[in-house]
């Protein structure tokens, strides 16, 4: 097993997925800062990064969908060469279109490299749950890393540089995508282009995982947009908002890793639950936490209880399709993650223009708390399906 899980396959995908991710963790830093730098405005800030994440979602079915016809390691490379051409676009990006322009490259890479990344830690020889529980610690040191460097590499080499650094990274995840086994035969025994989607759709399981990505995706939405607001306004420097919130990812790591044998178990769908509930919780007593450590506790648990989800919804949603469209399955999934995307920062922020932030958190945790409870019905609903799986 030990030699399965570190073979030349599951090396090279986790230097990829960790490359390929220390470069969106940069991005959620420096595009902000530098679409500030060259003079845009509030409303053209939020336009070049909130409106690709409606093409991201479309993006995130042609993938899985691409996977499964061309093969995983293709659209893994597919997806490192565009975040190269993103970074090197961004350098001479100088306005509001050109940033756009950037951004469409930046875009296709996130809508591409998840469903394809899965897909292969799916199709491993060894333990699926173990694969998958690493992917995701190595998706998280990636961020973490790339986040925590973003501002030193500013300093260091100006935007420009910094964005150089980012092609860099992604060139070098592309090669070690390049250098995994290809799966799929070609021409014309790959499956037609998108003909999984039909019966997918119709296994409940993948409605069942889909509620639990939409889950699992809360507290990642929330940090993309007003948990930094929430601890400033609860007393944090801005220097202490970052290293805070990367206990989040640093939660999420250590329960892909430690807890992937049990979440690929029966004891799967009790440990989701109570994940589920204990983050609705979490999200409750945000506002509440005004010590630092008190406050980075509670991140770091709110990133175990979304990892264990996270972890778990994929295994769900991959242990329901045949390997062939088991990519196509992952993209379905991964629905529930851009949905949560979409739709929590907007109704957060409609609360908090009324009532304020805290008690938008505190609303936003009782909803919370119902998705969790409603993983039981699901479950039932879906049980058919589910047990079919072991």
């Amino acid at each position: 097993m030990a030699a399965q899980a570190w073979s030349r396959p599951a090396i090279a995908l986790g230097a990829a997925t960790m490359g390929w991710n220390f470069g969106l963790g940069l991005t959620h830093i420096v595009l902000p800062l530098y679409a500030a730098h060259i003079g845009l405005d509030a409303l053209r800030i939020g336009t070049v990064l909130g409106a690709p994440v409606l093409l991201q979602l479309v993006l995130g079915l042609f993938g899985g969908a691409a996977a499964d016809r061309w093969g995983g390691r293709n659209i893994l490379m597919q997806a490192g060469l565009t975040m190269a051409l993103g970074g090197l676009a961004c350098i001479f990006a100088n306005g509001f279109w050109t940033l756009i322009v950037a951004q469409l490259f930046l875009t296709y890479s996130r809508g591409v490299f998840w469903p394809a990344s899965q897909s292969i830690a799916a199709s491993l020889p060894g333990e699926r749950a173990v694969h998958l529980g690493r992917l995701n610690a190595h998706m998280s040191i990636g961020q973490i890393s790339g986040t925590a460097l973003a501002g030193v590499l500013v300093m260091m080499f100006g935007y420009a540089g910094t964005f150089a650094v980012f092609a860099g990274v992604a060139a070098l995840a592309m090669a070690a995508a390049a250098t995994l086994p290809s799966v799929h035969p070609p021409g014309e025994h790959a499956p037609a282009f998108g003909v999984h989607f039909g019966p997918l759709l119709r296994r409940r399981a993948i409605w069942f995982a889909l509620l639990a990505a939409f889950l699992c995706a809360q507290p990642v939405s929330l940090a993309q947009s007003f948990f930094p607001i929430l601890l400033r306004d609860l007393g944090f420097a801005e220097g202490a908002v970052g290293p805070l919130l990367a206990l989040r990812p640093l939660g999420a790591a250590a329960a892909a890793l430690l807890l992937a044998r049990m979440l690929g178990s029966r004891a799967g769908m009790p440990l989701a639950l109570g994940a589920g509930c204990a983050l609705a919780v979490l999200l409750y007593a945000a506002p509440l936490a005004t010590q630092g450590l008190s406050a980075g506790t509670l991140i770091a648990l709110i990133g175990v209880a979304s990892g264990m989800l996270l972890v778990y919804y994929q295994l769900v949603v991959a242990s329901a399709a045949p390997a062939h469209a088991r990519g196509s399955a992952l993209a379905i999934g991964g629905m529930g993650w851009g949905l949560s995307h979409l739709t929590g920062p907007f109704f957060v922020g409609v609360i908090a223009q009324r009532h304020g932030l805290p008690t938008a958190f505190q609303l936003w945790a009782g909803f919370t708390l119902l998705l969790a409870l409603a993983l039981v019905p699901a479950y039932r609903w879906a049980r058919q399906d589910l047990t079919e799986q072991h």
